[in-house]
């Protein structure tokens, strides 16, 4: 059991995970859709991480093939089912919900949108996003 441990914690360990979660942070930017998809994998699919890479995943949008948005299709509901709440300001769901709308998942943002609305009641932000797929 030690030589395990010795093994996975001296090849790659939880500082190493951590200095390549900050490099990757100030390089977001840079990353093309096959980096994003692989470093949330390799976060094993972590929702602070996703938040942080959502600017530049919007931009890349326009540039995906069909292939790409179906693969990360497959990967939101991983997220969000890793997702636990602890009272931050920011939505997940609805980032979640914006970007499943902007690859063209309409069908599949609206179901976002509405168990949204059922979990926590009416939202002006939600309504309105949900009155523009439509």
């Amino acid at each position: 059991m030690i030589h395990a441990y010795n093994k996975w914690v001296q090849e790659f360990g939880p500082d190493d995970y951590f200095s390549l979660k900050k490099f990757i942070e100030k390089h977001s930017d840079t990353l093309t859709f096959r980096d994003i998809l692989t470093v949330i994998r390799l976060s094993a699919y972590d929702a602070r991480i996703f938040k942080q890479m959502l600017p530049h995943m919007l931009q890349l949008v326009t540039h995906m093939i069909d292939n790409q948005r179906w693969d990360f299709l497959r990967v939101i509901p991983r997220i969000r089912d890793t997702y636990y709440p602890i009272g931050e300001s920011d939505d997940l769901g609805l980032s979640l919900r914006d970007l499943l709308s902007a690859m063209g998942f309409l069908d599949e943002a609206i179901s976002f949108y509405e168990k949204s609305l059922e979990m926590n009641g009416k939202q002006l932000d939600v309504l309105f996003k949900l009155a523009l797929i439509y």
